[in-house]
């Protein structure tokens, strides 16, 4: 058997950690109003909802997902062996 090996040594470059910054202290600014710039507003605006309806469709298939139909019983004891197991 394969064992599965993780990379721990995985470093965002540094390029990728000044997106990820950047984008949350753009929010943050945004949130709290300090944002004057109509265009950068809306452009937050879009992504927050984009975010927000993608959490919730997310949210929902994962509720659906639990709630489809179970086999029944008479399916579950038709699988059984008819013979005696040795």
């Amino acid at each position: 058997m394969g064992e599965i090996q993780f990379n721990d040594q995985y470093q965002p470059t540094s390029s990728q950690v000044e997106r990820v910054t950047g984008l949350s202290q753009f929010f943050i600014a945004y949130s709290f109003g300090l944002i004057t710039n109509q265009k950068q507003a809306e452009i937050a605006q879009i992504i927050i909802c984009v975010v927000i309806f993608t959490a919730l469709a997310y949210i929902l298939t994962g509720l659906t997902e639990n709630k489809l139909p179970q086999p029944t019983q008479d399916l579950i004891q038709s699988r059984q062996p008819i013979g005696p197991i040795n």
